[in-house]
């Protein structure tokens, strides 16, 4: 056993030292050069790096060994597999205490800073359920803060929703004036067109049972016009008048939708009641005249579906207006007659105005006579 030890440690000592000093392999022993697996171990802890290698040599019976920085040479006749398997397990084991240890170190730091503020007197060590203080609650100032602001944030929401409400009215109302104003200025300039200075178009005439938004009087007789604004498909039966609105394509998008006013009076309503007024007016003033109702359409988008019973004397667009037949259902005037006419027409609107303006003030008048002071 001793013959043979010694023998083996002589093979170990003659292979040991070759030329230059450099180490012999011996005969069937393969050379491996190792490196290291582990980049970052070996970047920041070569001794661990160099530990494991011995560690892995005395684990593969190498015969010898040499350390040239971060690499051996290491001669052993273990696989090079089961080398390598020995060096992950040592580094991974060490990893693991590393690990443990800055755990630990997390552990310790937050139960410090737990400790401190106690020692310190900041946080006040608890008491026992009976010997807690009495609270007694006089009013709660905060809470009755916090209602008032809701209530009033309640009320301004709701006085904002009704001032939505009105503006949302007035913007529609406003649309269905600007549309009346553009419908009448067709109208308008259509009439410049085809009469002379021989007629006179009144504008906007007002009287007790309503408006008519234009009079023609001339040599022809007198003429009263009521102008709509609307697209679509134009229904009439007898007093009653609807429409089928329509895309730009002509699709019908929306049916029988009324036409009427904020009174519900149709258009042939609107124009008869004035028109009835107006006939009455002149009579009373010695002009034995019929009045001429024409209703007229002066959207480009507006075409005519079914019509009955139509109550007026003409129905027409504004630029298509056969003028020749509605002339020929008026009473025949002279230059004089119809200026005095006009004349007429224009004080009774004239006064009416006034007197409407006096009701007005009157009434606001009464309302603060009778309004309590503030």
């Amino acid at each position: 056993m001793d013959i043979g030890m010694a023998a083996s440690r002589k093979g170990v000592a003659k292979h040991r030292q070759g030329p230059c000093g450099r180490i012999r392999a011996p005969p069937g022993a393969q050379k491996v050069r190792q490196k290291s697996h582990l980049p970052l171990a070996s970047g920041f802890w070569p001794g661990v790096c160099r530990r494991a290698r011995v560690l892995r040599s005395r684990a593969g019976h190498g015969y010898s060994r040499r350390v040239l920085g971060c690499q051996e040479h290491t001669y052993t006749n273990r696989p090079a597999s089961q080398i390598r398997g020995g060096g992950m397990i040592a580094i991974s084991v060490l990893f693991a205490l590393a690990g443990l240890f800055a755990v630990g170190a997390v552990i310790a730091q937050e139960y410090e800073r737990k400790r401190k503020p106690i020692e310190r007197g900041q946080v006040p060590p608890r008491l026992e359920p009976g010997r807690l203080p009495s609270v007694v609650e006089l009013s709660n100032h905060g809470a009755h803060l916090l209602a008032e602001v809701d209530r009033k944030r309640q009320a301004s929401e709701e006085a904002i929703r009704k001032h939505k409400a009105i503006l949302e009215e007035l913007t529609v109302e406003e649309a269905k004036i600007r549309s009346g104003i553009e419908g009448e200025s067709r109208l308008d300039d259509f009439l410049r067109r085809c009469f002379d200075d021989g007629w006179t178009i009144i504008a906007g005439y007002r009287a007790h049972e309503g408006e008519i938004d234009r009079i023609l009087v001339g040599p022809n007789g007198v003429f009263a016009f009521e102008v709509k604004n609307l697209g679509g498909i134009i229904h009439c039966d007898g007093d009653r008048w609807w429409r089928d609105k329509t895309d730009r394509y002509g699709n019908v998008v929306e049916r029988d939708i009324p036409i009427a006013d904020n009174g519900g009076r149709s258009p042939s309503r609107q124009l008869n009641d004035a028109a009835d007024a107006l006939q009455r007016l002149l009579r009373k003033n010695g002009y034995d005249v019929a009045v001429v109702r024409v209703i007229v359409f002066a959207h480009p988008g507006a075409t005519f579906g079914n019509i009955k019973d139509l109550s007026v004397d003409f129905l027409t667009h504004a630029p298509g207006m056969d003028v020749e037949k509605v002339l020929s259902r008026g009473t025949p005037l002279s230059h004089d007659r119809a200026r005095r006419i006009a004349t007429t027409i224009r004080r009774h609107h004239e006064w009416f105005g006034r007197k409407e303006r006096q009701s007005s003030g009157g009434n606001q008048a009464l309302s603060q006579a009778f309004s309590p002071s503030l």
